[in-house]
């Protein structure tokens, strides 16, 4: 049985961090993961990769994970794509 990978976009800025998480989630074979550190290039990088999750950073300049996960939400173009 041939399973396909989960995508999950990884949004933190924190640079470690990310890459650890991402890290985890592709250590379990399970999921394909996308770092993305710029909380401005979120919604971008959502876009174009079309993630089945997003994992976000609460607390980030700019953008905070909240508005992130409200824009996703409230944008039926990005929503149908995650």
């Amino acid at each position: 049985m041939c399973m396909t990978k989960k995508r999950v976009l990884v949004v933190d800025d924190d640079a470690n961090l990310s890459r650890l998480s991402a890290a985890i989630l592709e250590g379990s074979g399970r999921y394909e993961a996308m770092i993305v550190n710029d909380s401005a290039r979120a919604i971008a990088a959502a876009t174009q990769f079309k993630p089945h999750a997003m994992l976000l950073d609460v607390d980030m300049p700019g953008f905070s994970g909240g508005d992130i996960a409200r824009y996703a939400a409230e944008h039926a173009r990005l929503e149908e794509q995650i």
